[in-house]
């Protein structure tokens, strides 16, 4: 059967989108170890009320050699995943779709086991090059242009049969608090955040977890976005403590707040080849998907990411913008 590209074109209330991808990177005094082991739920990061089930973090790509893959998903119904928008547009003077896609579960890219193709993709924006030129280039867009592909980069992958053995990762539907604990998990390179050439990164292709502090969940009108960043107990790392090193824009959207300069035990943020993984935080008793990893910061922050180091911020869709798309698409809307 051919594979078929839908684009839904929705109207666009209050959702959220952006640019960039990455991996887990984590603290330097804490084995890496740890972070492959919280992937796979082993010993201590065992699936509970301690940390979300990281089965329903899938990576996306055509696989055609060891680095072809565009980044990370989460299984949101048994045949959909949930990703990152920038992640299946191919980066032309045209935003164009990618064809050939595959989706694959497990603890490593080469994993074939559990492979699965995209039949059809829906996003939320329709394929408008000023809209979606934000996603794909750092080249000087419209601040509106900017902001409104930063809060809608988000989209849906129909599989070609239901994945088996695998849970469903539940969608957050409400406010999640400021300085709430989160987790997240995704393919993609590995360093720490005293690692910031990317000649010093690890590019393995395994699934990695950390975790981190809430410190924004786009409560500004502009909003859209959750955010968080790579503490390490340094205060002039502390980035979100004021907004102080934010540029405008991104500040405006984010809006003000506090955070916290103290690392969690497996405090990390996300490098390249993670973007679209799932950022998980807790409701009702439930371990549901807050956020899909969309763009990061450079630290100091002077745009976009260039590396990833301590006091870097991550930026996230806000998935419950767009929980009312998500389900009507999965129903056949």
């Amino acid at each position: 059967m051919p594979v078929r590209l839908v684009v839904l074109l929705v109207p666009l209330i209050l959702l959220s989108i952006c640019r960039s991808g990455w991996g887990v990177g984590g603290l330097h005094t804490v084995s890496e170890d740890a972070y492959l082991r919280a992937a796979r739920n082993e010993g201590e990061y065992k699936a509970g009320p301690r940390y979300p089930d990281f089965r329903s973090v899938c990576v996306v790509g055509r696989f055609r050699d060891s680095d072809d893959w565009q980044g990370s998903g989460v299984l949101v119904a048994p045949g959909w995943v949930l990703t990152a928008a920038h992640c299946v547009l191919r980066k032309k003077k045209a935003p164009r779709l990618e064809r050939d896609l595959k989706v694959r579960f497990g603890s490593r890219i080469n994993d074939r086991s559990r492979e699965y193709r995209v039949e059809a993709i829906h996003l939320t924006l329709p394929l408008d090059p000023q809209v979606l030129r934000p996603l794909l280039s750092e080249r000087k867009v419209s601040r509106a242009a900017t902001r409104h592909a930063d809060r809608n980069d988000i989209a849906l992958l129909k599989l070609d049969r239901h994945v088996e053995g695998i849970p469903v990762a539940d969608l957050f539907e409400g406010r999640a608090e400021p300085g709430s604990r989160i987790c997240f998990a995704g393919f993609g390179s590995y360093a720490t955040g005293r690692q910031k050439k990317e000649k010093h990164w690890k590019e393995d292709g395994w699934k990695r977890a950390a975790e981190n502090t809430l410190d924004r969940d786009g409560h500004h009108p502009a909003g859209g976005l959750i955010a968080f960043d790579f503490d390490n107990g340094e205060q002039q790392r502390n980035t979100l403590r004021d907004n102080r090193l934010l540029d405008g824009l991104l500040s405006e959207m984010l809006g003000p707040g506090q955070s916290q300069a103290g690392p969690l035990p497996l405090e990390g943020d996300c490098y390249d080849g993670d973007s679209g993984c799932p950022i998980f935080a807790r409701e009702n008793g439930q371990w549901r998907v807050l956020g899909i990893s969309t763009f990061g910061t450079d630290y100091p922050l002077r745009g976009r990411r260039g590396s990833t180091q301590y006091g870097d911020v991550n930026c996230s869709t806000r998935v419950p913008n767009h929980v009312p798309w998500i389900r009507r698409t999965i129903g056949g809307e």
